[in-house]
């Protein structure tokens, strides 16, 4: 993370943030939740366990509140009978030190009668004697009044019950509000913000010297663009682009090409329609200058709707069905290659004619065939490093495809009217031990790997280290430990500015030096985040990014001491794949939804009122991909004059 190649491992906890379902919107909510809790208490409903719970699950997992008032606080109510239960533990507790204390007294009086030596008999009464002062009941009758104290609510317990909850939503609705709170005046509103973020206690001269893109991440500093076409309501907000488009299981970027695969059909696993495409990174040229969306124009003079996702379409070859389930974009050679998870076979195709089949095959072995069958929705590793392809089938090896010669061949063997079933791999072993099998595939540079192990529902029993490969060497070259569970490996952008990979490992994201191969950073989130992912700045440490089935993105600033800075919306949307554009400076999300909803969902994971802006992303006819530019000092379409191939 620095220029040492000493470092040490930094624990970082995700800040306790504000749940807002608890947090009332008048006082006279937390009254009449109060009013009916005394209600359901002389009911008995604390010793119904079952009924307990079908009030309150339903209301809170179903939002079915038959048997609730309306202007009951559900999350209020649950505070509320945990209050309830402290006040009878500490009633028990208080109950069983009087019992112990009546114990000891008649063994202590015991004693006593039996007499014994004098001397210790003189301590004894000398010990005793403040006791006896004290009480003048007898143990037997005040053990027969403790017996009979049955907890029971009264008035003290509940005006003490008053007090705690009154007291608790006061404080809540403060840290909300400051959760609210802008770091900057130029910080977007879609984001709920961590208070003890020590990044908003820096001072005005480190600010200043802070890099644009850094703290335009850090503090969630989000370019304004139009919110609608019309002209009369021309106003504008810090909200991501996002664009339609088809259900996709493979999502790639490279350069200025997104590739993308899966299904047209919206929510329709391995239909007919199944496709591989690609589009251009969206860059509007006049971003700044537009006052609606109809004005945005795109760097390529496109007159299709701003909204509208252009995904150019691969014929597929007639007669043959393929199911496209991963891919990668190609922008040095202006292709996209998708393997089949049904025949695992590779096809690439060019991006300059979109409109014609593939242009070259690749052919997994028959062994990696057979080991990804054996899973219904495991899909063939790929990723392209330097001028090979290289694959992975979930076994302890990789298969290897020199781009020249699979094109050559697939030339070759069309030109002779054969069909081509697809070139033959090299393959290089991994682990002829059978202890690691391969999984995630992320190049780390023009001959150098991550293997991320496979992951299996249940576990596999198998090593879940990320193994540092050579692809020159054909060998294992470094081991980076310290991630458990199901890993996954996402594309890495700060290895030559940061010597920093990064891996994330049940619900903790790691980060560690490539030079040590040490764990630097562990991120330890809420438990529902699954992939993470680090952006290059030029501070002196990445930003990272957390996601998963929340519906949210979580941001990490990686500066001792490391922290989680806030938490950003995405439209109600589960992100499945989480990219970065440097060119423009974006995160570019490829989401799927749960809710068929225009409006706010009721089944949403969060509450319309948890972030201050209120966006909601309407995925009834199809998916959306979202593109969140942040600023960086420069126009978003400096990019346009710069080798996209290098980014």
């Amino acid at each position: 993370m620095n220029d040492s190649a000493h470092t040490h491992t930094v624990q970082v906890n995700t800040a306790g943030l504000v749940e807002p379902r608890g947090v009332p919107e008048t006082d006279e909510v937390v009254d009449k939740t109060l009013s009916h809790a005394v209600k359901l208490y002389e009911d008995g409903i604390l010793d119904d366990t079952s009924r307990f719970m079908r009030l309150v699950g339903r209301a809170l997992f179903t939002h079915d509140r038959t048997d609730l008032p309306n202007d009951v606080n559900v999350n209020i109510l649950l505070d509320i009978f945990a209050e309830i239960r402290n006040l009878e533990t500490c009633h028990g507790e208080i109950v069983a030190l009087q019992k112990k204390r009546i114990k000891e007294r008649r063994e202590e009086a015991k004693d006593d009668g039996d007499g014994g030596d004098e001397e210790k008999d003189g301590q004894n009464d000398d010990e005793h004697e403040d006791d006896e002062m004290d009480s003048d009941d007898d143990p037997g009758d005040m053990e027969a009044e403790i017996l009979d104290a049955i907890f029971e609510m009264d008035e003290n317990g509940w005006s003490a019950v008053e007090i705690a909850i009154k007291n608790k939503t006061s404080c809540m609705k403060e840290a909300n509000a400051k959760e609210l709170e802008l770091p900057t005046p130029e910080s977007s509103n879609i984001a709920r913000y961590n208070p003890k973020a020590h990044f908003k206690f820096a001072s005005d001269e480190a600010n200043a010297n802070v890099d644009h893109l850094a703290d335009s991440l850090l503090n969630c500093k989000l370019r304004s663009r139009p919110m609608g076409y019309s002209k009369e309501n021309s106003a504008h907000d810090k909200v991501p682009f996002q664009f339609r488009t088809y259900d996709n299981s493979g999502f790639d970027i490279d350069g200025n090409i997104i590739a993308v695969c899966g299904d047209k059909r919206h929510n329709n696993i391995r239909d007919e329609k199944n496709f591989v495409g690609f589009q251009n990174i969206p860059c509007p040229v006049n971003l700044e200058s537009s006052t609606t969306l109809c004005d945005l124009q795109d760097n390529n003079n496109s007159n299709e709707p701003w909204d509208t996702n252009s995904v150019k379409i691969f014929e597929d070859e007639k007669g043959k069905r393929s199911w496209f389930g991963e891919c990668i974009a190609d922008a040095e050679n202006k292709m996209v290659w998708a393997s089949c998870s049904r025949t695992g076979v590779i096809n690439a195709f060019s991006t300059d004619y979109p409109a014609s089949g593939p242009i070259a095959k690749l052919c997994f072995p028959e062994t990696e065939v057979k080991a990804k069958s054996m899973f219904a929705n495991r899909t063939f590793g790929l990723v392209r490093c330097g001028t090979t392809i290289i694959g992975s089938g979930g076994t302890g090896r990789l298969s290897a495809w020199n781009i020249k010669t699979a094109l050559k061949e697939y030339d070759n063997t069309m030109g002779a009217g054969a069909e081509n079933i697809g070139s033959d791999p090299r393959i290089m072993p991994v682990d002829d031990n059978k202890n690691f099998a391969c999984g995630d595939l992320q190049c780390v540079g023009n001959s150098q790997l991550l293997l991320g192990p496979l992951r299996v529902d249940g576990g596999n029993g198998k090593s879940s280290s990320v193994r540092l490969y050579d692809v020159n060497a054909e060998r294992v070259v470094g081991l980076f430990c310290g991630t458990m569970g199901e890993i996954s490996v996402g594309k890495q952008y700060c290895v030559e500015s940061h010597s920093s990979i990064f891996a994330m490992g049940n619900s903790t994201g790691v980060a560690f030096d490539i030079r040590t191969y040490q764990p630097t950073v562990a991120l330890h989130t809420d438990g529902s985040c699954e992939q993470i992912l680090g952006v290059r700045t030029n501070s002196s440490a990445p930003v990272a990014f957390t996601y998963g089935s929340t519906e949210n993105i979580m941001c990490w600033d990686l500066r001792m001491p490391g922290s989680h800075v806030y938490t950003m919306a995405t439209g109600n949307t589960i992100v499945e794949s989480l990219l970065w554009h440097e060119g423009t400076s974006s995160l570019i999300a490829s989401t799927r939804s749960n809710h068929g909803s225009r409006r706010w969902p009721a089944k949403a994971v969060h509450e319309k009122t948890y972030f201050e802006t209120q966006w909601h992303c309407d995925c009834r006819s199809a998916s959306v991909m979202l593109q969140y530019p942040f600023q960086n000092g420069k126009a978003m379409n400096g990019f346009l004059n710069c080798d996209l191939s290098k980014h």
